[in-house]
């Protein structure tokens, strides 16, 4: 007997961060091609996910950011609003993201052009990890993911990382346990309660369509279009903090 799982895409940004397409074009696509929910996790800001909250949908709607740190970036899922420092270290970024009660879960690991953390996953505390992104730049990029998820026990889930309608939902996250809330998919992440699905985008064709995508909609942009860079280091308050002390 098949059962019904619950599919999510848990990887979408919108035009307010490096996205061509703004929440409500993101949902009602998702909603066109059958997935029972999108993360909408901008760049280093919460100003999509306000406004994806705001839409009246039957999907779930799971709110996180991506943060950029001085290795590359990490999803904190579960959190709707709050300042996060850019440029810290990744443990540093890891430690603040927990304190804000929400979960770390490094983007696109070992991507090294995409901006993944790479070995950094073994200095850090993750509550799960990405081992399939829809836009990967090489395939092996996400087995390597998926071996070191194995490594280190952690659950796994899976994104398209859309930056455009056109892909969202080739790779997303199956739940054993059907979610009623965006909390119960938190939860469901931590209990390992997911199948990672999916595959990667046809990398130039897809890049391709996206930037011309982007061209056409610029006059649509609530904010201008990100370029996204690893950001210089910088040390936490915490760290300032002890460094004071000890002077």
């Amino acid at each position: 007997m098949l059962v019904s799982m619950v599919r999510i895409d848990l990887h979408t940004h919108t035009n307010y961060s490096d996205g061509t397409d703004s929440a409500e074009e993101l949902i009602r696509h998702a909603e066109k091609i059958g997935l029972d929910g999108i993360g909408i996790t901008d760049h280093d800001t919460f100003e999509g996910l306000h406004e994806a909250l705001e839409i009246e949908t039957d999907l779930i709607i799971v709110p996180g950011i991506e943060i950029s740190t001085c290795k590359g970036h990490i999803i904190a899922y579960g959190v709707t609003d709050g300042e996060f420092e850019i440029g810290l270290t990744p443990k540093e970024t890891v430690d603040v993201i927990h304190r804000s009660g929400s979960i770390a879960v490094p983007a696109h690991p070992f991507d090294s052009i995409r901006l993944g953390i790479k070995n950094e996953i073994y200095n850090i505390k993750a509550d799960a990890l990405e081992v399939i992104n829809g836009c990967i730049t090489f395939s092996y990029f996400n087995k390597k993911a998926y071996q070191a998820a194995i490594e280190l026990d952690l659950p796994m889930v899976a994104g398209s990382d859309g930056h455009s309608i056109d892909e969202i939902g080739i790779a997303w996250t199956d739940f054993l346990t059907e979610p009623h809330s965006w909390q119960d998919v938190i939860s469901l992440i931590l209990k390992k309660e997911t199948i990672p699905v999916g595959k990667r985008h046809p990398l130039f064709l897809s890049k391709f369509k996206r930037y011309s995508r982007a061209i056409k909609k610029r006059k649509e942009r609530p904010v201008p279009y990100k370029k996204i860079r690893i950001p210089k280091r910088k040390s936490s308050s915490k760290n300032n903090l002890e460094e004071e002390n000890n002077d």
